[in-house]
């Protein structure tokens, strides 16, 4: 039996941060220290002549049942053997905590065990810390094998022992059993043996100095599938558990992604082509156009279809010309090719040119224009002035067709003196900026309109052609709009020139306006020109035409004056063609009316769309009126 520890024991056990327990030969408890009673939370008088495994030590690791026989403490007195190792313990409360232990038999001379004294550590932050730890290293090894580029490790002996899933699936995809496989071996089966000699050094190189080593771009040919591959990747030297040097390798395949901008350059580059000679075969017929309007001019003449006629070849070729002058602009500059001739000139005489040139749009639209230009001579730039007369042009044609009938246009010229730049403003009450296209107004392209049911179109390149000049010009464009309806504002700021220049006088151009029975049409056409040169031509083959410029008006027109026959423009404001011949249709009076869909929109579902609302018949722009004029004869019986 044991007797009461003495002074010595008792001071060491009460000090000591290991919790410590004494058990007898019937392994009962008869000792706890201090940090035992608070390990367990038991006091000795609690547990005294009661087994550990009792109370403390009755559940395995996983929480199950623990026999006696096989728990390892209470093993230590009958087999006369240190014990180790970590178990789960129950604490007074209920819950459960790791702990490592050991248990060693107390020997009396005659080396007969005569009890047991148990150390125990509560290692329950050692478990969070490794758990954590765990967890760590996982998240590192899952985020190594998903990440989007490929990573090796190559030993000192040159052998891959470790790699990633990116690598197995990219580069040594077609290589078997690649890791624990030697580096040349693997590298053989994917480059010329020269390629791998060179891959094989660099490798070398950084095992051997530490000097990491990275390039941009790697190419070659793969001989297993005969492709040419493009990588970046960087090599660093590491050092592996066993305190070994080894390299890791991380990759990207470029391939795709260079092979995606390479496709994409010679499409752009075809693009560019494309356009310019687009420009350049529609720029041929157009030339003996105009050489046939000017001898038209050259003939006196009082017939007013003859003048009028004149006038629309006149401006319909300006029109064609400037936007083949604009996609032949917008690919010299995607090119480089486009050269300002630059001199100094007052940016009021280029303003004055721009207002000439648009004047006819400014007209056509019925818009009012008001010029502030002030002091013109405080504003020269370094320009080329056919560039910069473009440009504002361009924003002075746009303010006018995207405003409202009788709307105002406001030009307006500053300077900005502490900036020493220039500023013009044209300012519109027209159709304003919807917020989602803001963003994107300047890009080449854009267009920020429904066509069906709108009354202005364009190629969508004016105002990134504009951007661009301006840029050239070492200024910058602006936009800005309180939102649909509400008007805009494009805004030009230009650096000033140090010498001023004189004014620039350019030549002005005018606008003008145009009148038997086979048939009574009803022409609906929104485009002016359009509409009064159809008109006259069916009136020249004794048709009696009456003509509207939108859909509500065609309703109104067709009740009023019941046509034989109606052509309409698909895309007009307020009601496109469409539903306008829907309404028709469904009206007693429309139901036998031959109606006639004249559109720029010719693709299958746009015909498919016209024979559903009951459309006669459906001809694309540009039409042969002699054509229209037949069908119509042969659907009337006339």
């Amino acid at each position: 039996m044991f007797s009461r520890p003495d002074s010595l024991f008792q001071a060491i056990a009460d000090n000591a941060s290991v919790a410590l327990l004494i058990m007898d030969a019937r392994q009962h408890c008869v000792f706890m220290n201090p940090a035992a009673v608070e390990l367990t939370g038991y006091r000795l008088d609690e547990i005294q002549g009661r087994p550990l495994h009792d109370f403390v030590h009755y559940l395995r690791p996983d929480g199950s049942p623990y026999p006696l026989q096989e728990c390892p403490i209470d093993r230590a007195f009958p087999e006369k053997n240190r014990m180790r190792g970590e178990e789960v313990f129950v604490h007074k409360d209920g819950h459960l905590y790791p702990v490592s232990f050991t248990a060693s038999p107390l020997l009396d001379e005659s080396a007969t065990p005569i009890g047991t004294i148990i150390e125990v550590l509560d290692i329950s932050r050692r478990r969070e810390q490794e758990t954590r730890e765990a967890r760590t290293r996982q998240l590192f090894v899952d985020l190594v094998e998903r990440a989007p580029f490929g990573m090796y490790i190559v030993d000192a002996e040159f052998r891959i022992v470790l790699m990633n899933e990116g690598s197995k699936t990219s580069a040594f995809r077609n290589v078997p059993d690649v890791v624990g496989r030697g580096l040349r071996d693997a590298m053989r089966v994917l480059w010329p043996e020269p390629v791998v000699d060179e891959v094989v050094a660099l490798f070398r190189r950084t095992m051997d100095t530490g000097e990491p080593y990275f390039t941009s771009e790697f190419r070659n040919m793969r001989q297993d599938v005969k492709t040419v591959e493009a990588y970046e990747w960087e090599l660093q030297r590491i050092t592996l558990p066993d305190g070994r040097h080894a390299v890791v390798c991380y990759y990207f395949d470029l391939t795709r992604l260079r092979d995606a901008e390479i496709a994409l350059r010679e499409a752009d580059r075809a693009k560019d082509q494309f356009l310019a000679m687009l420009a350049h075969e529609l720029r041929n017929p157009l030339a003996p156009i105009r050489i046939a309007a000017a001898l038209q001019r050259a003939r006196v003449t009082d017939d007013p279809v003859m003048l009028k006629s004149r006038d629309v070849i006149d401006r319909q070729v300006s029109h064609m010309a400037r936007l083949l002058d604009d996609l032949l602009d917008v690919s010299r500059l995607a090119r480089g090719k486009l050269v300002l001739q630059r001199e100094v000139l007052p940016l009021g005489s280029v303003l004055d040119m721009a207002i000439e040139t648009s004047q006819p749009e400014i007209e056509r639209y019925r818009c009012h224009l008001t010029v502030h230009i002030g002091q013109a001579d405080d504003t020269s730039v370094h320009g080329d002035p056919a560039r910069l007369t473009q440009v504002f042009a361009n924003l002075l044609n746009n303010a006018a067709k995207y405003n409202r009938p009788g709307g105002s246009i406001t030009l307006t010229l500053a300077v900005n003196a502490v900036a020493r730049e220039a500023v013009v403003t044209v300012a519109d009450t027209g159709r304003g900026i919807a917020p989602d296209f803001a963003p994107r107004l300047f890009q080449l392209f854009a267009q920020g309109h429904d066509p069906v049911g709108a009354s202005t179109s364009g190629l969508g390149i004016g105002l990134n052609l504009s951007r661009r000049l301006v840029e050239l010009h070492g200024g910058s464009i602006s936009a800005r709009s309180a939102g649909e309806g509400q008007g805009s504002a494009f805004e030009v700021r230009l650096p000033l020139a140090a010498i001023d220049a004189a004014r620039v006088a350019r030549p002005a151009t005018r606008p003008e306006s145009a009148g038997q029975v086979l048939l009574h049409i009803l022409v609906a056409e929104d485009h002016p020109d359009g509409a009064a040169m159809l008109a006259a031509f069916l009136r020249e083959a004794g048709c009696r035409v009456t003509t509207v410029a939108d859909g509500l008006a065609a309703l109104e027109a067709a009740e009023q004056v019941r046509p034989d026959a109606v052509v309409l423009d698909i895309g007009m404001p307020g009601m496109n063609g469409y539903d306008v011949c829907a309404r028709l249709r469904a009206e007693p009076w429309g139901r036998e009316m031959t109606v006639v869909a004249l559109t720029g929109w010719g693709q299958p579902d746009n015909r498919a769309r016209g024979d559903a609302v009951g459309f006669d018949l459906h001809l694309v722009k540009p039409i042969d009126p002699n054509e229209l004029l037949a069908r119509l004869r042969e659907l009337r019986g006339a």
